[in-house]
């Protein structure tokens, strides 16, 4: 709980009315469960149902709002090479615990239509190598 109030800064970045709205409706269906005398077990199923789907949602919207990589037509790797920016967004398959995503972003290679050697958003978002 303790470092949910430390980063409630960013919490309420994302804090959208969609959102929101999501975490109420997830209490009203708590609510209406106490109301009704329903079981624990078939409380906590739609319970982790809904929490795994705004999860989702939540990591959808951060994967967006990190931006598709793009660092312009041609950089610089750090080694002195020129690397040209894929001509369009190529997809990466993720696995979460809350399901799979597909993100999509810019990667950059030597030659185009070559085997991508930098890939700046897999980068930031710390994604697996392995998983390319």
């Amino acid at each position: 709980m303790e470092r949910l109030a430390q980063n409630s800064i960013e919490i309420k970045s994302i804090g959208t009315p969609q959102f929101l709205g999501k975490l109420a409706e997830i209490a009203r269906m708590v609510e209406q469960s106490l109301d009704q005398k329903r079981r624990i077990d078939l409380v906590e199923r739609d319970l982790l149902a809904c929490l795994l789907q705004l999860g989702h949602e939540l990591l959808s919207h951060f994967v967006q709002a990190s931006g598709d990589g793009d660092l312009g037509e041609i950089i610089e790797s750090s080694n002195g090479q020129t690397l040209k920016r894929s001509g369009l967004k190529q997809p990466r398959r993720y696995q979460s615990i809350f399901g799979e995503l597909t993100i999509e972003r810019f990667v950059y290679g030597i030659r185009e239509k070559q085997k991508a050697v930098f890939k700046p958003l897999d980068q930031r978002l710390g994604l697996p190598k392995h998983d390319q």
